[in-house]
């Protein structure tokens, strides 16, 4: 299968920190910059069971935005197996890979974020 539909994003960024030079303090600061906006996202998925009790599934999520100064993507990917062990309760093992990534290039701040998360998981699926 595949869709396409709007994602409404708020990010909220902000650094802080101290600056020691020399045994004196600059004082502690700290800038912020948020930004609300939909994004339009893109995903695909497919899924094979190749017996009434076992599932094979993909999908692969994207969403990527730029307004003005302010952008950024989203990337979720996973894949994994399905075990429907009785009729209403169920065990998966997947592998998941998220990407987050949000840039700012104005004159007076420039940064970048970037959260990253990949790995595996087991889940547990109840149906009624």
């Amino acid at each position: 299968g595949a869709g396409a539909g709007l994602h409404w994003m708020e990010a909220d960024i902000f650094i802080e920190g101290e600056i020691i030079i020399d045994d004196d303090s600059t004082g502690f600061h700290r800038e912020s910059v948020d930004a609300s906006f939909p994004l339009p996202n893109i995903g695909a998925w497919y899924m094979y069971s190749w017996s009434p009790k076992w599932l094979f599934q993909a999908r692969l999520d994207w969403l990527s935005v730029s307004i003005g100064d302010y952008s950024g993507s989203l990337w979720n990917a996973q894949t994994g197996i399905h075990w429907q062990t009785f009729k209403n309760i169920g065990f998966g093992l997947y592998y998941n890979g998220f990407n987050l990534d949000l840039d700012v290039d104005k004159n007076d701040w420039r940064g970048k974020a970037e959260f990253t998360q990949r790995g595996p998981y087991l889940a547990m699926t109840a149906t009624w």
